[in-house]
């Protein structure tokens, strides 16, 4: 799942570093740090900032089409971890690499929206990852999908049903990453309920999505 089903302790270090970097964007972006290159229109590096940015988003797009961008990076997101997650579930050796390719990739989606949209946009994505949201998105391309009345006769592959049996059916036990599952005291395997994840998906998203659009 999203960054941490049956990961163990490979998940933790991987967040530390990720909101030590976008703690980093967040100080860079009030404080104003950075250089501007003056003979060159591209950025010397991936970690360029210019010396305007501020907190507010850029007040080019209009809001809804903010609040679109965050909800294109979720599904994205969700996609790739869809994709990543089952083709690795199962092989010890490339489950790892795909963790820390999935983590490379959330940094780098946070950064294609902190820099057309503005940090706003950057924080909305990963508040509504943290509360499950992505997750939601990977559960979706599941029923999409549905792999198993295609190519999965042997059921490797999340299908069209697991959302129900697992989630709503209060067996999630990969959700102690987020708000919930920390103030529970990130028990790893004690299940989280069905509704709690849901309401606090549907929370984060009203949060995520307000402060896209309002800021």
């Amino acid at each position: 799942m999203c960054v941490l089903k049956r990961v163990g302790t490979l998940r933790a270090p991987f967040l530390i570093v990720y909101l030590d970097v976008l703690l980093g964007l967040s100080i860079l972006s009030i404080r104003g740090y950075g250089q501007i290159d003056s003979t060159l229109s591209r950025p010397l590096s991936i970690f360029h900032f210019e010396r305007e940015m501020v907190l507010r988003s850029d007040p080019s797009f209009k809001p809804y089409e903010r609040a679109l961008f965050v909800l294109g990076a979720t599904v994205l997101f969700g996609g790739i971890d869809y994709l990543g997650y089952n083709l690795t579930r199962y092989d010890a050796t490339l489950r790892p690499m795909y963790r820390v390719f999935q983590v490379i990739t959330q940094i780098l989606i946070s950064k294609y929206l902190f820099e057309k949209l503005g940090l706003p946009s950057a924080i909305a994505f990963n508040v509504i990852w943290w509360t499950f949201g992505a997750d939601l998105a990977y559960y979706g391309f599941a029923e999409i999908l549905n792999p198993a009345a295609s190519w999965d006769s042997k059921g490797l592959w999340e299908r069209r049903g697991d959302f129900s049996n697992s989630v709503l059916g209060n067996h999630a036990t990969w959700a102690w990453w987020t708000p919930i599952g920390i103030v529970r005291g990130m028990k790893r395997d004690a299940p989280i309920a069905g509704d709690s994840i849901l309401a606090q998906a549907f929370l984060g998203a009203v949060i995520g999505f307000s402060f896209s659009i309002a800021f």
